[in-house]
């Protein structure tokens, strides 16, 4: 009975207490709801700052290729054939033979090997021709060399003869 006649006279402070307490209720639920929705924005935008950091890879990875299709542009393989000719005979090295094989397309570049019969008198100059080769602003490699010691045509003297694969490269057009 008490509790009763205690309620009806603060009726009033009762009824504001309830609704105080209703009131944090509901922001509290706002709040939760705001926080949960929050997170879920700081996700997406870390997932978003992840993607843009992949982008800018693969961005950074088609400079690179386009640099690189700037350095293996297409070739004539007259001039290549030129090139090796003229490093052959600033290296002492004397072509039995060259000759084109057929070409090897890639996925991104198509090689063009050569056979080539050299004949020296030395390693060094060999190695010294090797050096030229694989040193030059066009792309070459040497993709086999197989050296033996040879008579020359008199039967005297001693020569080595080589036999090397090299090949150069060209651009498939990386877009």
């Amino acid at each position: 009975m008490e509790l009763i006649r205690l309620f009806s006279s603060h009726r009033d402070k009762t009824l504001s207490v309830l609704i105080i307490i209703i009131s944090l209720m509901i922001a509290t639920n706002i709040y939760k709801g705001q926080t949960n929705r929050l997170k879920s924005l700081a996700e997406l935008r870390d997932i978003e700052i992840r993607k843009n950091e992949e982008i800018s890879k693969i961005k950074q990875t088609e400079r690179v290729l386009q640099a690189y299709q700037k350095v293996l542009k297409k070739k004539d393989l007259n001039i290549a054939i030129n090139t090796i000719n003229n490093i052959a005979q600033g290296s002492n090295i004397v072509i039995n033979s060259l000759k084109p094989v057929k070409e090897e397309a890639g996925a991104v570049y198509i090689r063009f090997p050569f056979e080539l019969s050299v004949a020296s008198g030395s390693y060094h100059n060999i190695a010294k021709f090797i050096n030229k080769i694989e040193g030059h602003s066009d792309i070459y490699f040497v993709d086999r060399l197989h050296i033996k010691s040879a008579m020359d045509s008199s039967g005297a003297a001693q020569k080595l003869s080589a036999s090397i694969i090299l090949s150069t490269v060209e651009s498939r057009g990386i877009k």
